[in-house]
């Protein structure tokens, strides 16, 4: 839709439930995640008009939250495919998945950082930042509450 609420169109049309739609950097693609069965989550990519969609994960673990690097070239996202909540990473064709994290807490809803160099993410209810090859996670918050969800300024 339009900025100011007009124009509103619908992109999906699957029976099921499409979340946390992200626009690539340069507005061509949208990646998603898609709910297969009530909890078999896989990611999609789709042209910026609803059409072309494919399919770029297919894992019996749930894979959620997508983003795009600032560069287009990579696509992290949230996944249980280990037994437990890690990032990936993936070209944006869905090859070459790679684990980023690999912690007994987990990580969660991956936002990359604007300039490329880094990856803020969730763990135990609590904000992170790492850099993009998954070393020197550093805590951001400590709070009592959950701290979930996070984003970058654009600046």
């Amino acid at each position: 839709m339009s900025v100011d609420g007009t124009g509103v169109t619908q992109l999906t049309k699957a029976p099921s439930n499409d979340f946390a739609p992200a626009w690539s950097p340069n507005g061509t693609l949208i990646a998603f995640d898609r709910d297969l069965n009530g909890n078999n989550f896989e990611i999609y990519v789709m042209k910026a008009d609803g059409t072309g969609e494919n399919q770029l994960t297919n894992d019996p673990g749930g894979d959620l939250s997508p983003d795009w690097a600032p560069d287009g070239a990579k696509v992290v996202f949230s996944s249980d495919r280990s037994g437990k909540d890690e990032l990936y990473v993936m070209n944006p064709d869905g090859t070459g998945a790679a684990a980023l994290t690999r912690d007994p807490a987990g990580a969660l809803f991956p936002d990359w950082s604007p300039d490329g160099k880094k990856i803020a993410f969730v763990r135990s209810n609590d904000i992170y930042v790492m850099n993009v090859d998954g070393t020197a996670a550093t805590r951001l918050t400590r709070t009592t509450g959950e701290d979930i969800d996070p984003a970058w300024s654009p600046a």
